[in-house]
């Protein structure tokens, strides 16, 4: 694989979505940069030192060679918003966020970029995906590559957002989480009463839940939305 055939490659277009294609198993990646010859160059130098950050294109490359690798420009776009949209249809188009048909760790263009998306993009992308859901195969490719991966905290919090706004139904707060069986003054009355001495049993047999669900609510493990300085300043 050349990095050197784009070097010269200039004013032709602000963004570049291109691919990397494995012309023995035909498994492809997928990404989008403005400067092609330094992104090949970022991929090529990594797997060459079998240092690549993405394991299944460095596996890849580990057992075919790097003569079976080829990259190639697939399209072009004028902002960045535009241009991971296209990497996103691409990404989806040749399914290579699944280990069947792909290099792409993450199913979501851009995601490790770290750059934050203008409002105009995030309607464009939500509106893109309104009234879609994800095939068991895609959740299953999805659950696959985040195995073994450490996040930090900014980076799962990115994650739970992304996951709540998707499914509010599933992160709504107190009374209005779909699974809750007390309501915000049954906890505050709980905050109040085993902070008083009252024992975890005898509130959880009050209460009609488990002793498990007490002791989080006493512990602040659960419902860690309520101020619990202000219920117990006010009793």
């Amino acid at each position: 694989m050349d990095a050197f055939k784009y070097k010269h490659l200039t004013n032709v277009a602000p963004y570049y979505i291109y691919a990397i294609r494995n012309i023995k198993d035909k498994k492809i990646y997928v990404g989008s940069t403005r400067d092609m010859f330094t992104r090949m160059k970022g991929h090529i130098n990594p797997l060459r030192a079998r240092t690549h950050g993405n394991r299944r294109l460095q596996e890849a490359w580990n057992r075919y060679g790097e003569e079976s690798f080829e990259s190639e420009i697939l399209n072009y776009a004028e902002t960045y918003e535009e241009a991971l949209a296209k990497e996103q249809e691409y990404i989806d188009k040749n399914k290579s966020y699944d280990a069947k048909h792909g290099y792409n760790i993450s199913p979501t263009a851009g995601c490790t970029t770290g750059v934050v998306r203008t409002e105009e993009f995030r309607k464009k992308l939500s509106e893109a995906h309104t009234g879609k859901r994800l095939s068991e195969e895609h959740r299953k490719a999805i659950s696959e590559s985040m195995k073994g991966l450490k996040k930090t905290g900014e980076h799962q919090e990115k994650i739970t957002q992304s996951i709540r706004n998707r499914s509010p139904e599933i992160y709504a707060r107190g009374d209005n989480h779909y699974n809750a069986k007390l309501t915000e003054n049954q906890v505050k009355e709980i905050i109040i009463k085993a902070h008083a001495g009252e024992s975890m049993d005898e509130l959880a047999s009050k209460y009609g839940v488990g002793r498990g669900a007490i002791e989080a609510i006493k512990y602040n493990r659960s419902w860690k939305h309520i101020d619990r300085d202000g219920v117990l300043k006010t009793s």
